[in-house]
């Protein structure tokens, strides 16, 4: 019958109950967002067989081993919102008891423990754990695989251990390990460089006990061979992808927005320490942070032969990612790719937490078994326990916020989709700006109208040309739109072309209406001066007479007789018979695209605005009126005569 100690029991205890926290902070809420455009692409991926999948995979940074097994486990729990995230959340809870087993196996269960606290706690791993993504998958397969590479080589250094065959066993599973991650995603890269910079250290360590006579050659042989051979294997098998991968990563453009170095690291310290909600926590418990790792450093282990590397595991694995990162520039955008050194920082401060447990206080040196002597025995214990509490209690704290706090909310695709299928009308289309928009704008609208995607041929001016010819109105959903189309001729053209009702924000998405052109009356010539520069030259409308839900387009024909320093904005409102407003239209010219600060002196700008006709706005007669403000300052009108504003005529709405 199998007995378990006491000592053995508590940490049973203790991970169990971490395991359970884990769980319950990354299964709440997990289906309440939307999933937002990586997620779509993933859910888009696991639709395809393998087949399917690969070569669109070799046309992106992408490789296939999270996307393929995602795809097996649709077929058991489905493909809702949290269904499709399950399978990260259940990566990310391995990956705690995997940082438990790790930390066990470098230092000890107290550095284990302490070590899984404040990876579970931690936002940075909570938000990639809710999502549809690789990225806890990745984190779990490097701690695993540093679990491995511990073992490996905790034998390797032992000669007592040496002569035995398991040692290829360790060998094989780390190949297999590195293999499946670096399927799983590129900067799986980040693990096996920490590893490999281990390797090195050790086997240099190696080599001086050789030629101090202090260990055998075959010591050094066997070592040098298990590991040399096992990322051999690796490198063999990732080989079908090695080409593609590296073509994949020197093409794709880092579009990070620069930091400064002081902000980087105030930020990496954020992440690694808090999480994604730092802002939120950061504050006095820095001290802790600080102390952990400090004192990782300066209680010795009482043995150090051949155990200097277990604490140099956690330290290299974050700081080398960290530089290569940096050297990198990729700043604030992929720091998703560290989310395995967050587990190496968590280990780190684990250690800190086990030397700190260990110190024996001058004051319980005293050979009486006095009630002071036991009780200085047990501060450092006491004190651990109490630092680790409290810190766990601060990073508690930013869960919250993760969950309800709007900064960190994923776009609202679902909210999206809903908005277009309640204003729709079926003359309209759906113009997407990004390939990987169908996948996600499709998991949410079910509707009948037509979707473009743009660009879609080395013709996008003519491409975006017809669907405005064929349509009447166009819902335009634009993100990642700088990478698609870097020159802006969608955009340009169905400003120029088309006359835009709105636009507005949800989240990083913009959703821009457009009225495709009507026959519009002679232009009204006008030469009406705003302010000192600015004049209009003509008007045209499309009609008169609107209906509710429709859209009044008007032209507009600017000209400026010098150069102009302020943006303005052109406001459109639709009058009440009593002065108030009704309806109203802000935008600068042409939707943006015409600036005035762009103006050429002596050159007419055609600026096209389309005023929504809301679907409530009783029957009669309103009044139409046009000014320019600055776009800084809303208050700041400039003068059209007497007034602020030029009353442009009657407008009926039946």
């Amino acid at each position: 019958m199998l007995r378990i100690s006491a000592k053995q029991f508590i940490p049973l205890i203790v991970v169990t109950l971490l395991l359970l926290i884990a769980a319950f902070v990354r299964f709440h809420n997990l289906g309440v967002q939307s999933l937002w455009y990586d997620e779509g692409v993933a859910y888009g991926h696991s639709q395809r067989n393998l087949f399917e999948m690969i070569p669109l995979l070799r046309n992106n940074v992408h490789v296939p081993a999270y996307f393929a097994s995602l795809s097996l486990w649709e077929d058991f729990v489905g493909s809702t919102e949290f269904g499709l995230r399950s399978y990260s959340v259940l990566w990310s809870i391995l990956g705690v008891a995997a940082t438990y087993a790790l930390g066990k196996r470098l230092f000890s269960p107290i550095a284990g423990m302490s070590a899984a606290a404040f990876v579970i706690l931690n936002t940075f791993s909570i938000y990639y754990a809710q999502e549809t993504r690789m990225y806890a998958m990745m984190a779990t397969i490097g701690a695993l695989s540093m679990w491995v590479f511990a073992g490996l080589w905790q034998r390797l250094l032992m000669p007592s251990h040496n002569s035995s065959n398991n040692l290829w066993k360790w060998g094989v599973a780390l190949a297999v390990l590195n293999t499946v991650g670096a399927y799983t995603h590129f900067s799986y890269a980040l693990v096996m460089l920490a590893q490999g910079a281990l390797a090195i250290l050790a086997l240099g360590n190696l080599l001086k006990q050789y030629i101090g006579g202090d260990v055998p050659f075959d010591v050094l042989r066997r070592a040098f061979v298990i590991y040399f051979l096992a990322n051999l294997a690796t490198i063999l098998l990732f080989s079908p992808w090695l080409v593609t991968a590296i073509s994949q990563v020197s093409a794709q453009p880092n579009i990070s927005d620069t930091v400064s170095w002081i902000d980087m690291n105030r930020i990496l310290q954020g992440w690694m320490s808090y999480g994604i909600t730092y802002q939120e926590t950061l504050g006095s418990m820095n001290f802790v942070v600080y102390f952990f790792l400090i004192f990782a450093f300066l209680a010795p282990e009482k043995s150090q032969s051949r155990t200097w590397w277990r604490m140099l595991l956690p330290i290299v694995w974050v700081l080398l990612s960290i530089a290569v990162y940096s050297t990198l520039g990729l700043y604030t955008r992929y720091l998703r790719f560290l989310l395995p050194a967050q587990i190496g920082f968590a280990l780190w401060m684990g250690r800190g937490v086990w030397m700190l447990w260990q110190v024996i206080p001058r004051a319980a040196q005293n050979p009486e078994h006095s009630l002071r002597t036991r009780l200085a025995r047990q501060m450092p214990k006491i004190a651990s326990f109490v630092a680790v509490a409290a810190f766990s209690y601060t990073l508690a704290n930013g869960i919250p916020p993760l969950y309800n706090d709007a900064d960190y909310q994923r776009d609202d695709y679902r909210q999206l989709a809903q908005i277009i299928a309640e204003e729709s009308q079926p003359d309209d289309a759906i113009i997407l700006s990004a390939p990987g928009l169908q996948e996600i704008f499709g998991y949410y609208y079910d509707g009948d109208l037509p979707i473009f995607t743009l660009p879609a041929s080395d013709d996008i001016a003519g491409d975006t040309h017809a669907i405005i010819a064929e349509y009447d109105r166009l819902f335009t959903v634009l993100y990642g739109n700088r990478e698609q189309d870097p020159q802006g001729l969608v955009t340009a053209t169905l400003n120029n072309d088309a006359y835009q009702i709105n636009a507005e924000w949800i989240g990083n998405i913009r959703l821009e209406r457009y009225a495709t052109p009507a026959q519009f009356d002679d232009a009204q010539r006008l030469n009406v001066a705003f302010g000192d520069s600015i004049t209009l030259e003509s008007v045209a409308f499309s009609a008169t007479t609107v209906s509710r839900n429709d859209a009044l387009q008007i032209q507009l024909q600017w000209i400026t007789e010098s150069p102009l320093e302020t943006r303005y904005k052109v406001f459109v409102q639709l009058l009440n018979a009593d002065g108030t407003l009704a309806a109203q239209r802000d935008s600068e010219p042409s939707g943006g695209q015409a600036m005035t600060t762009l103006w050429q002196v002596g050159e007419t700008v055609i600026d096209n605005h389309a005023l929504a006709i809301p679907a409530d706005l009783p029957d009669g007669n309103y009044t139409l009126i046009i000014g320019l403000y600055d776009a800084n300052n809303p208050n700041d009108r400039l003068p059209v005569g007497d007034s602020d504003f030029l009353e442009l005529g009657a407008i009926v709405v039946e």
